[in-house]
């Protein structure tokens, strides 16, 4: 379900406004979103990098746009989902039976992240990287596993959205790449405490 993660989108452009860089928007985006009329097309004029979620196949791609952004000194305001897909109850499932393989912490209210994208971003990003900003999103009236899709936004059920934001300077960032999986691993246990707070008290706030 596209609109899904268009729904998302557009709360993190919100969120962009707020802090003035709406014009420096750009997404990670789903290879399959550019033949979407407008929204698709209109991302494409924004340097926006399709991917096929395939390291091999994109990592050229990925490379050559963090290369082009670090020659023009372009300001850019980078949207990168690391869970690197949306949330469904199947795929929760499959992400909570990967952590238990891997010995990691159980995720209940979010996917296991994806580090090797998020390492390739701060990489290929050092020395022109400002901050990392951790955005989690809680949707009232829909429960664990569901993310609602556009029209639930404009027309309902859901007439609420909760935004959390941290900001983590760049400089603040870990140096080596087993450092940083932690790190996001860490990021993630701490949104899934925000979720279950959220759950509990419909307060998206961190747990005391």
């Amino acid at each position: 379900d596209w609109s899904s993660d268009v729904c998302s989108s557009d709360l993190i452009v919100v969120l962009a406004k707020k802090l003035g860089r709406t014009q420096d928007l750009k997404w990670f985006v789903k290879d399959v979103i550019k033949w979407i009329p407008g929204i698709g097309w209109g991302m494409l004029f924004l340097d926006c990098l399709y991917l096929k979620r395939n390291w091999t196949a994109d990592k050229e791609k990925i490379l050559a746009t963090f290369e082009r952004l670090r020659k023009n000194r372009s300001p850019f305001f980078l949207l990168s989902y690391v869970e690197g897909t949306r949330l469904t109850l199947k795929k929760r499932e499959r992400s909570r039976e990967f952590c238990r393989k891997a010995a990691l912490p159980d995720l209940i209210h979010v996917l296991s992240p994806r580090t090797r994208g998020f390492n390739a971003t701060v990489e290929g990003l050092a020395g022109i990287l400002d901050a990392v900003y951790d955005v989690t999103l809680a949707f009232e009236g829909f429960p664990t596993g569901e993310v609602p899709g556009l029209g639930a936004l404009l027309w309902g059920p859901m007439h609420r959205v909760h935004i959390h934001v941290k900001r983590h300077g760049a400089d603040s960032l870990p140096e080596t790449k087993e450092q940083r999986n932690q790190w996001i691993l860490d990021r993630f246990q701490e949104k899934d405490a925000l979720l279950a707070e959220f759950y509990r008290s419909r307060t998206l706030r961190e747990p005391k």
